[in-house]
């Protein structure tokens, strides 16, 4: 898996206004719930795995729990050139540390829903594909934003990604809609945010 250079890629372009020139070579769309900002204590969603992208590197679809540019946690699916499927992933950033687990198989033209949460009272993190638990991992923070991203890292590549259902978690445990649907990030020339609603929304062509 080589997940860690879009992840670092993602999470470095939050700087670039502070630190213009930084160098990327990968493209994200990302959508952010900006009522609660920061203080998500998970993310939840139903995404879309595409049957036939096209793939020439890697495309990464995914929801996130991201606190600063070293902390983050991360659930989703992604797929590499050659390989003869998706697979599904847990992944995080703790301390600007990256790690990541595979979590299998991710079928093509199928619809799956994710968690991302933290343990209350604690800084556990715990993954979910289709309400399974998948993964638990110790980390240094307890919230964050809540994020559904796509990326590729080829401009010749498919970056489409569909998200729905999209909800946050509140620090006593209760999951609530994300209440304003709003860009986050757009770093692709080739892709836009689509809006559908407060909790869905489309990376396009366009």
């Amino acid at each position: 898996m080589s997940l860690k250079k879009v992840y670092l890629v993602l999470v470095s372009i939050i700087v670039l206004v502070s630190l213009p020139g930084i160098a990327y070579a990968s493209y994200s769309v990302a959508a952010k719930d900006a009522e609660t900002q920061e203080w998500s204590y998970g993310t939840f969603g139903w995404n879309y795995v595409m049957a036939t992208p096209t793939i020439t590197s890697q495309h990464v679809s995914s929801l996130y729990v991201l606190w600063d540019f070293y902390n983050a946690a991360e659930v989703g699916w992604y797929r590499e050139a050659g390989a003869s499927s998706a697979r599904f992933f847990a992944a995080w950033m703790d301390n600007g540390w990256y790690s990541e687990v595979d979590l299998g198989n991710a079928p093509a033209g199928t619809n799956h829903y994710y968690t991302v949460r933290n343990v209350t009272g604690t800084t556990n993190w715990r993954f979910y594909v289709d309400g399974v638990f998948k993964y638990e991992k110790l980390l240094h923070f307890e919230r964050g934003t809540s994020l559904a991203s796509s990326e590729r890292n080829r401009l010749d590549e498919t970056n489409y990604s569909h998200f729905w259902g999209l909800e946050t978690r509140t620090y006593d445990g209760i999951w609530d809609d994300w209440f304003s649907l709003v860009e986050f990030l757009d770093s692709d020339p080739g892709y836009r945010l689509k809006p559908i609603t407060n909790t869905e929304c489309e990376m396009v062509a366009g």
